[in-house]
Parts: structure tokens; C-alpha cells; sequence
């Protein structure tokens, strides 16, 4: 499940387009990775306003400039990105003058990040992950407000019921579910721990999982699918993980030209999408192949049944972008990527 619905219905508004940012596959890349980590972030901040349709352009200046400061002194995760909490007040801010101030602000907000900051140490020490795992900061207010909006457009009657910190042995099987994605897709796995600062479980009756780009770096997940096998709970971070990167991409290099307010058949959705859904679809559904292609060839070649379901699922998608997709030719090489890879 994605935000990018609403992400793409406002006008953006970005300037320069770096010629790093414009991907070229839709699989991981060591180069990608070294150049656009922090100033993708800002990118977003400074993107974000116009993005949901704010047009106050005093209030959004302030917003920006109390961010990046309070980012800069304090607001960063252990690994250097922007902490999520700080895109969550930054879209808060935009609302309510009544934090629109330095102090507020960091009387609100940093006391989140420091924990945050020692939790992923702590992470780190016992199991070699810099992210937090274990804090209370993805279940501020704002981060809350914002899942309950995502879980209600994937479902209308759904009701996020709380936002969870892990527990112990939910950690380890985190760990064990990252230990997957090591050895059979080292490459994969380096682009989730460079891009992701925090995870966090919740309570729901149907969403499975989020990745929002007003908590941007943050993967939300239900507890239940801790429950799930090692190699298929890797799955579902692989999964949300490549919502996280392609909402980065979009931010930058919107490649997707069709009428945000027409919509298609879905692979993986009953409703129709529209066609950003079904690009997401599309980014998500590749990777999820690649992935099942190695864990057939190095763990066990019975998830050769999962590449055959993910691939007439993926095929659907592409037929539906064939017909339908409007793209930039950045946006036709990415596709062609994939094509390439059946």
C-alpha cells in the first residue's frame, strides 16, 4: 500500500533534475545509492507543500527553513538520513502555526529522535542493523494520523487500532528476514538499510502494510505478517521498501504523464488505480520476482511457484501499462527494464 495517490495529485514544482535521480532500472544500484540519499529527502521537504496542494508560500517557507534547522542540528537518523518523524511535523506544520517555531518544534520533536537515534545503535551493537527497531516515536500523533488515512484508502471501513513498538522476538525475526535478503540479494538489502531509518508494527483489521512519504524512510508493517516464514516476511520488506524508493523517484523525476483522475484494471488491487498505482504495482511486483528467482536458485526451487504467481500477476500489469501508461522516456527505459528481465 502506497500514499502516492495523493503524492501525485498536487503540482510539483522541483527545478533541477539531477541526472543521478533518474533511474534507469528498476533494480538496485550502488551508484543510485551513493548520491541520493540526503538530498532526495530534502528534495521531498522542499517538494512537499506543493505536493499536497498547500499554497501559502509563507507559511511553507517557515516550515521548510524550521526543518531543515531543527534537521540539521538534531533531526537526523543514525545513519544520516532525516528522521521520519521530522516529514511527519513538517507536514503537521503546514496546518498549524500554533508550532511554528524552533522551540515548539524541538520540544515536540526531539526528544522522539535521540531515542530513535539509540534505538538503531542498539540495533547495530546486537545485530548489525542501524535502524531502530524498537522506539515509540513512529506512534506520535501526526505518524498515527497519517497511517489511518493510508489504511482507509486501501479500505474505507478499516481502523488502525494502535502503532506498536517490537517486541524482542519480533526483532529477531526481522533480523532473520534481512539474514534472507544478505544472501540471496546483497544488493537489495544494502538499499533498505541506506534507506530505511525506522520500522514500526500496527494493529489493523485489513491494511498489511504502508510506506508513507510523510514518514518518509519509515516501513509500517501488521503484526501479523511476523508471524510468517523467514523468506516471506522478507517478502514484505522487500515490498514496502520499494514503495519507499520509487515515492523517492517520483518526487523527482515524475515520470508518469497519465490524467491522475482516470483509472485501470489492477493486478493487485480489486479496485481500479490509477496509472501510478499501477506503475508501483508494476516496481514492486519486479523486485518481488528477482528476489523469488534467487531464493528458488540458492534455498529451495519450490519458490519456483512463487516466480511463475508473481510473474502472471506482473505480466497483467505490464498489459495495463502497454494499453494505458503515458511515460517520459526515463519512465519507458524503467518499464523496458523489466520487460527486459521476463
Amino acid at each position: 500500500m502506497t500514499s502516492i495517490d495523493w503524492i501525485l495529485s498536487g503540482t510539483i514544482s522541483l527545478g533541477l533534475i539531477w541526472p543521478f535521480f533518474i533511474m534507469l532500472s528498476c533494480y538496485p544500484s550502488d551508484v543510485e545509492l551513493e548520491n541520493d540519499q540526503n538530498i532526495l529527502a530534502t528534495k521531498l521537504v522542499d517538494s512537499l507543500a506543493g505536493l499536497i496542494g498547500f499554497t501559502s508560500p509563507h507559511t511553507v517557507d517557515c516550515a521548510r527553513q524550521l526543518l531543515l534547522s531543527l534537521g540539521q542540528q538534531y533531526g537526523y537518523s543514525a545513519h544520516g538520513l532525516l528522521h521520519p518523524i521530522l516529514f511527519a511535523y513538517y507536514h503537521r506544520l503546514l496546518f498549524d502555526d500554533k508550532i511554528v517555531n524552533l522551540e515548539r518544534l524541538e520540544s515536540l520533536v526531539l526528544p522522539f529522535v535521540i531515542k530513535s537515534i539509540q534505538s538503531a545503535k542498539n540495533s547495530f551493537e546486537n545485530l548489525g542493523i542501524l535502524v531502530d527497531l524498537n522506539n515509540n516515536a513512529l506512534a506520535s500523533a501526526p505518524i498515527r494520523q497519517r497511517l489511518e488515512i493510508t489504511a482507509k484508502k486501501a479500505q474505507p471501513e478499516d481502523h488502525l487500532l494502535m502503532v506498536l513498538a517490537m517486541s524482542d522476538d519480533k526483532i529477531q525475526k526481522f533480523h532473520a528476514a534481512i539474514q534472507i535478503i544478505l544472501r540471496v540479494w546483497p544488493e537489495m538489502a544494502k538499499e533498505i538499510l541506506c534507506s530505511i531509518s525506522c520500522v514500526s508494527l500496527f494493529e489493523a483489521n485489513y491494511a498489511i502494510g504502508a510506506a508513507d512519504v510523510c514518514v518518509h524512510g519509515a516501513l509500517f508493517f501488521n503484526q501479523v505478517k511476523f508471524d510468517l516464514e523467514p523468506v516471506k516476511l522478507a517478502e514484505e520488506i522487500i515490498h514496502e521498501s520499494s514503495h519507499v524508493r520509487l515515492n523517492c523517484r517520483l518526487s523527482i523525476d515524475n515520470f508518469i504523464e497519465n490524467n491522475p483522475s482516470e483509472s485501470y484494471s489492477s493486478p493487485l488491487r480489486k479496485d481500479k488505480r490509477p496509472m501510478f498505482g499501477i506503475i508501483h504495482q508494476i516496481f514492486v511486483l519486479s523486485r518481488l520476482r528477482q528476489y523469488y528467482i534467487r531464493c528458488s536458485s540458492e534455498l529451495d526451487s519450490t519458490y519456483q511457484q512463487d516466480v511463475d504467481n508473481i510473474t502472471k500477476l506482473l505480466s497483467t500489469g505490464l498489459e495495463v501499462a502497454r494499453r494505458h501508461a503515458v511515460l517520459s522516456e526515463s519512465g519507458k527505459v524503467l518499464l523496458g527494464s523489466v520487460v527486459e528481465s521476463l
